[in-house]
């Protein structure tokens, strides 16, 4: 993971303070992905391709949810999923410059927000190679220079590699940050992936039902939520029609038809969920093929409309809207479903009542061992200096707990429920918590709690001398 996609949001806050704000700016960044699709579709087929394809994304559920709650990266991913795909058209079409530079564009955006972004590159030189044969006959093409569109990508990805080579060579390996955010940690991942090893929770195949129409499930196999939703009529009916007319279709390779770039999206799709699947299966990494979807809807629709006569956009406007309606209705019921993960820090009722909790204990420093309590601490108690050890936590586990108390003398330690197991997280039970503060000449008292010990508060505080623990005396 990088962070440039994620310094506008940044420097925005920093300037306003307003999470509305950082919300109102990745809107307005997913508004241009959604331009970025329509443009696509309407300059390479057609006006009624470009509708159905923005109108299938505007309501999908993955697009919408995830520019909420990951904003920029997100943002840069699926943007940077158009533009390979616009590319490689253009590529294919034309063989003109700016296609290049769209692809140089992509590659170094795409690159700079994940590094599993490579994964979708590869399905995307797949689906080109598998469908070589559909190229038209251009003729001789200047030669053009490849220089600039790879500077560009150069240069978007340079501050991850910075990062990653700083944390490789500049950084004492101990403590040493053990994070999916640098690459080794990511490369290990994708080892065990294909291995067959073990992985979270959250990156079962499931996601693969979740993404396609069932995506509140989601959070319950993750998370323990109770979903509100499930699979709709709607879109079972949606993703059918889009099926049976990309099929239907499937024979025309034509350039000004559509059917070319249907073919080479649809091929693209698949390769890119399998992918996807294979080796990184969050639900967050499916997001970036859902413009790919809306592009194959889009485009496989308008092919059915004009195969229909004058009814055909009647039914192609059905059949989009009715994959809409689908993402309306679960983006409506996903709050419900997000209510019910008894993880403070996910919801907002669960971060007011942790907030308040700190407020109440007078809470002015603290240290606290948890991942995703990273960031939202400062968020929720700007005025509380916090101390966290999930980086030292991802190396020397249990190790780090009195490091972290003595940080946290005179002050408060938090123990909170986290969302699944983490390498980065450190929750110990009260005695665990009092042995190592007795080791340190600490005790540690209950300061708060939240509702079935979602969190709790400890003050850390010096052990009382012999002299403090003996009875005063009696008497003038």
């Amino acid at each position: 993971t990088g962070g440039l996609p994620d310094w506008p949001a940044r420097l925005l806050y920093a300037a306003t303070g307003s999470v509305g704000a950082v919300t109102a700016l990745h809107v307005l960044l997913g508004l241009g992905v959604l331009v970025a699709v329509h443009r696509f579709l309407r300059v390479h087929a057609g006006a009624l391709a470009a509708g159905l394809a923005a109108a299938v994304l505007a309501a999908d559920w993955s697009f919408v949810f995830y520019k909420k709650v990951l904003g920029g990266t997100e943002i840069a991913l699926q943007a940077a999923v158009v533009l390979a795909l616009w590319a490689a058209w253009e590529l294919r079409t034309t063989g003109g410059e700016r296609g290049r530079w769209r692809l140089g564009l992509a590659v170094g955006l795409g690159l700079g927000a994940k590094i599993t972004f490579g994964l979708s590159l590869v399905a995307l030189a797949l689906a080109a190679l598998l469908t070589r044969g559909d190229r038209p006959e251009l003729g001789p093409l200047p030669r053009r220079s490849w220089w600039g569109p790879a500077l560009l990508a150069a240069a978007l990805v340079a501050p991850l590699a910075a990062a990653d080579l700083h944390h490789l060579l500049a950084v004492p390996a101990e403590p040493h940050v053990r994070s999916h955010d640098f690459a080794p940690v990511q490369w290990r991942r994708v080892l065990t992936a294909l291995s067959g090893g073990p992985t979270p929770v959250r990156e079962g195949w499931g996601n693969l039902l979740a993404w396609l129409g069932d995506p509140l499930a989601f959070f319950g196999r993750a998370y323990g939520a109770s979903p509100a939703a499930g699979w709709t009529p709607f879109r079972v009916a949606g993703l059918a029609g889009v099926a049976a007319a990309t099929l239907a279709g499937w024979r025309d390779r034509g350039v000004l038809s559509g059917g070319g770039l249907l073919r080479l999206a649809a091929v693209f799709l698949l390769l890119q969920v399998a992918l996807l699947l294979g080796v990184a299966r969050d639900l967050h990494h499916l997001a970036q093929a859902s413009p790919t979807l809306a592009a194959v809807a889009g485009l496989s629709l308008a092919r059915l409309a004009r195969r229909l006569g004058r009814r055909g956009p009647w039914v192609a406007a059905a059949l989009a809207l009715s994959l809409a309606a689908d993402g309306a209705w679960q983006l409506a019921r996903t709050d419900a479903t997000v209510a019910t993960i008894r993880v403070p820090t996910f919801t907002r009722d669960g971060q007011a009542a942790l907030r308040r909790m700190l407020e109440d204990a007078g809470v002015r420093r603290l240290a606290v061992c948890d991942y995703e309590s990273y960031g939202l601490l400062e968020v929720i108690a700007p005025e509380v200096e916090a101390v966290h050890g999930w980086g030292a936590a991802s190396r020397r586990r249990g190790g780090v707990l009195p490091a972290l108390l003595e940080l946290a003398r005179g002050g408060h330690f938090l123990v909170v429920r986290a969302s699944a197991p983490m390498i980065y997280n450190l929750a110990p039970d009260p005695p665990t918590l009092a042995r190592a503060a007795a080791a340190l000449g600490l005790r540690v008292r209950e300061a708060g709690r939240l509702p079935d010990g979602a969190a709790v508060l400890y003050a850390v505080e010096a052990a009382p001398g012999e002299d403090d623990l003996a009875e005063p005396p009696v008497g003038p």
